[in-house]
């Protein structure tokens, strides 16, 4: 398992964030376009509140290439950031992996598609995220990183005045946004 820690900048100008990591010599490593499509158990008990699956269809712009995944993400307790534990794993046809999920008893997918950058910023990688707007009409940012100090260190450098630091999943994000609170 790999352990992921990463926080979402909510209310942050993407465009403004992407100009600041390129002057603070941020490299863009991944241009894509991905639909995702997110399973919640409903039978599965012992499965921790807040994990999920998902599956990852995504197009590289910068080479065409395409590829399609399943991940496990195992939320973690922490309050300073998301922590999952994930396994990931390289499928061939997500409609037939659906299928199975589905004679399994893993219940509700939802799908959506998004146009994320990535650029890499010292031990930090900082994704923006535009989902269709029946997805989530609000761009944002996430920072993933090794620690946490090294989140203290790239919300440092970055400067972020005004900026909601966020813990929340899409999916609490989106149940958010749906009921009117956002």
């Amino acid at each position: 398992m790999e352990r992921e820690l990463e926080v979402k900048l909510l209310g942050v100008d993407v465009e403004v964030l992407e100009e600041q990591v390129l002057a603070k010599g941020g490299v863009l490593i991944a241009d894509e376009m991905q639909t995702n499509i997110l399973i919640e158990p409903t039978t599965y008990p012992l499965i921790a509140a807040g994990s999920y699956l998902r599956i990852r269809e995504t197009e590289d712009l910068l080479t065409g290439a395409f590829s399609k995944v399943m991940t496990f993400k195992s939320k973690q307790q922490n309050e300073l950031v998301r922590e999952n534990l994930e396994i990931t794993s390289s499928i061939g046809d997500t409609q037939k992996m659906l299928a199975i999920l589905k004679e399994i008893g893993m219940g509700n997918s939802s799908v959506g598609t998004k146009h994320r950058r990535s650029y890499s910023l010292g031990v930090a990688r900082i994704d923006i995220d535009r989902w269709d707007v029946d997805s989530f009409p609000y761009p944002y940012a996430e920072i993933e990183v090794p620690t946490e100090a090294d989140l203290e260190a790239a919300l440092d450098m970055l400067s972020l005045e005004g900026v909601e630091v966020s813990t929340k999943s899409i999916k609490e994000l989106q149940d958010e946004w749906r009921k009117g609170q956002r």
